[in-house]
This record gives C-alpha cells, sequence and structure tokens, in this order.
C-alpha cells in the first residue's frame, strides 16, 4: 500500500525494499503476487494497479520511479516459472496501459537504465510466447543486464 503514497520517496523506498525482497529468495514471487491480488481485491482494483499507476498516470514520466517500477516488474515476471500464472500477471499489467511505457524507446530520449528494463520487459513476453530472442531485442542491454537475461532463459529453458 505504501506504493500509492503520494510521497515519492516514501513510493521509491517501497519499491526499492521489494525489490529487496524479490531478490533475496527465488521463491518470493509467489508471496509478492499474493500480497499484490489481495490489496488489489480490497482496494477493488485489478492487480498490480498501483504500481502500474506510477508509470502510467504522471503527465510528465518520473524516469527514477519507472525504472525502479519496471524493474520490480521485471524481477518478478523473470521469476515465474509456470506460463499459467506469467500471462495472468502480463495480461493485468496490460490492461492497466504497461504499455505507455513499454513501447518507449531510445528515440524517447530515455536514460540507459530505463532503455534496459524496458527491453527485458519485451525480451521476457517474446520468451514466454516462445519467439525468437534477436539482437536488437537486447541492443540497450549492457553486459550484466545482458548475462542476467542469458541465466534466466537458460533457467527457464531448462525447466520447460
Amino acid at each position: 500500500k505504501l506504493i500509492n503514497s503520494s510521497n515519492k520517496l516514501v513510493v521509491k523506498t517501497a519499491i526499492k525494499l521489494l525489490l529487496v525482497f524479490i531478490e533475496y529468495n527465488e521463491s518470493n514471487y509467489i508471496i509478492l503476487i499474493d500480497a499484490v491480488k489481495n490489496i488489489a481485491s480490497e482496494e477493488e482494483q485489478i492487480p498490480w494497479y498501483n504500481l502500474i499507476n506510477i508509470m502510467t498516470t504522471e503527465d510528465v514520466l518520473d524516469v527514477e520511479l519507472c525504472t525502479y517500477a519496471l524493474t520490480l516488474v521485471n524481477k518478478t515476471l523473470y521469476e515465474i516459472d509456470d506460463q499459467c500464472t506469467f500471462y495472468d500477471q502480463s495480461d493485468y499489467m496490460e490492461d492497466l496501459g504497461i504499455d505507455k511505457v513499454t513501447q518507449l524507446n531510445s528515440s524517447d530520449d530515455l536514460p540507459s537504465t530505463l532503455l534496459e528494463e524496458i527491453q527485458l520487459y519485451n525480451v521476457a513476453l517474446k520468451q514466454e510466447d516462445g519467439e525468437q530472442v534477436t539482437e536488437d531485442d537486447i541492443s540497450a542491454l549492457y553486459q550484466d543486464a545482458s548475462l542476467r537475461l542469458r541465466t534466466s532463459l537458460r533457467t527457464k529453458v531448462q525447466t520447460n
């Protein structure tokens, strides 16, 4: 619920704490998804509403908050090991308008960290759909993100 705060520092800190939580243990994504569902149910909203709202409602994109929010989305999606859950979560996000951010590209004068997260999101969708990931799809990724992506792709291929 702190993600819904009007204070941007509180929002940023809450997202950072969720990032630490999701990175702490691979199965924590399940707890996060359950919490997202519970809060959405309480507030009679679509799951992920508060997080996607951070990225899509501002007239002027808050790049830092958007980057943290999309990083949390990516880390969650990349941990999901079953296709049904993956599509449920990504469908919620798309229904809420995440495309407004994920369709941005380098011509939109964005920092490399946000471009990297956008590419990671789009690659996650492509990979889950069984589409071929091309060099253009990962062109903005720095070496560490590219390594993280390749490791995740290998893990998913081995478990499927």
